[in-house]
């Protein structure tokens, strides 16, 4: 499970709010080794990874206070995209794994990937957003998205060693993987049945792995 605190704003403009969030919620789950935390969810500044270090690492250093080993999902300036630099300049403490968000768009964006690709020959990365889904939304116009999108970005994330989990498990915030009656959506531009068949073939591939 992932303890999520899902802002997506500027961090600098909440930091007291984040700090008093995690100094109640970081103890309750201590003791859970398949509980995560992601200290901030994104982002909305595009600066740089040595801008926003010191914020993450504050955010970290008191998680650490009150949950020594629970894996930590540290996300990286510009919506979790500008990660590569902290391949030269992590941050410091264990268990620490760099979270990345790659919709549609971002996948098709030669510096996105990099970013990743840098990151992730020294850091463990999981992508904890991306997505579609055959809605009002969606504005990409690819027939089948699972084919273009999907697959080779799984094969490509996986080929780096990392993992993901899939956004999001929901009939209502977008992109959505289950209809108004929870019945799994499916075909070429969902995601909720390309993910259930993926992860079925995968089933008995142990790493990298979804969570």
């Amino acid at each position: 499970m992932i303890v999520d605190l899902h802002y997506v704003d500027n961090p600098y403009n909440n930091v007291q709010a984040v700090n008093s969030f995690w100094t109640t919620v970081a103890p309750m789950f201590k003791d859970y080794s398949n509980v995560f935390y992601e200290p901030f969810n994104e982002s909305s500044v595009q600066d740089s990874w040595a801008t926003y270090k010191p914020t993450m690492q504050a955010w970290v250093d008191l998680i650490r206070g009150f949950a020594p080993k629970n894996l930590i999902f540290a996300g990286s300036p510009s919506w979790d995209q500008a990660m590569g630099d902290a391949a030269s300049n992590p941050l410091t403490g264990g268990n620490i794994v760099y979270a990345v968000h790659m919709y549609y768009h971002h996948r098709t964006t030669s510096w996105n990937k990099a970013q990743v690709e840098a990151c992730a020959k020294v850091n463990p990365v999981v992508m904890t957003e991306w997505g579609y889904n055959n809605s009002d939304s969606e504005t990409e116009p690819d027939p089948d998205i699972s084919a273009t999108y999907g697959k080779p970005m799984l094969q490509w994330l996986e080929a780096l060693g990392g993992s993901w989990t899939a956004w999001c498990a929901s009939n209502s915030w977008l992109p959505r993987m289950f209809g108004d009656n929870w019945t799994l959506l499916v075909g070429p531009r969902e995601e909720g049945g390309f993910v259930k068949d993926w992860q079925y073939t995968n089933r008995n591939v142990k790493s990298p792995i979804a969570f």
